[in-house]
């Protein structure tokens, strides 16, 4: 335990030592950049939620159209596309993720390499 502490005693004069040897521009610096950041920080975490909404949604919607286009006659038993489509339309994030390996188990992403024409 007292290892611990002497740690955090450490790390804390370390720190005083750093900030005693800030300079002025570096301070004017250290300030201003936490006077134009940190008003900003909602806005950016709403930009990143938005975001990542958008981005799940996208991807809700392309499994959806990948399962719409199966047939019946793919799946090992009698209803399993309705309580796939009951899963993501009830549970969208946890059926998108449940859908989603399903499928690359099932029917795996083929990758082919690009050829020369390809890159140009």
């Amino acid at each position: 335990m007292t290892a611990y502490v002497e740690r955090i005693e450490d790390g804390i004069v370390r720190v005083g030592q750093w900030i005693n040897s800030l300079d002025g521009w570096r301070v004017v610096l250290l300030v201003g950049l936490a006077v134009v950041i940190l008003p900003m920080a909602p806005v950016i975490a709403a930009v990143a939620l938005f975001v990542g909404c958008v981005l799940l949604i996208r991807s809700w919607a392309r499994e959806f159209l990948f399962l719409m286009r199966l047939s019946d006659d793919v799946f090992p038993a009698r209803h399993d596309k309705l309580v796939w489509v009951g899963l993501m339309v009830g549970l969208p994030p946890v059926g998108y993720l449940l859908f989603r390996a399903f499928r690359e188990a099932h029917w795996p992403i083929k990758k082919e390499s690009p050829t020369v024409t390809d890159l140009f």
